[in-house]
């Protein structure tokens, strides 16, 4: 059973352990993507994502190491002038 508040706090935890501070920066996944992940107890995070100008990207949380998803993000951005 996964309890929301429980994973509310380990992704701000997550979030702020990554991408937002430049940190636990892993091998691409893919080729060029841009991958971050963090552990805490039971919990991994991962954001994977492409691009500077033009982006998209994932971030995925797993719970006991298992295939079973909890939780996902699909993401697509532009930065700059259309």
């Amino acid at each position: 059973k996964i309890e929301i508040s429980e994973l509310a706090c380990f992704l701000v935890k997550a979030k702020k352990a990554t991408y937002a501070n430049k940190t636990n920066k892993v091998n691409s996944s893919r080729k060029e993507s841009h991958d971050y992940s963090y552990q805490e107890n039971n919990y991994t995070y991962l954001d994977s994502f492409f691009g500077a100008e033009n982006f998209s990207g994932q971030e995925i949380v797993y719970k006991d190491e298992k295939p079973c998803l909890v939780y996902e993000l699909l993401w697509k951005g532009y930065r700059g002038k259309l």
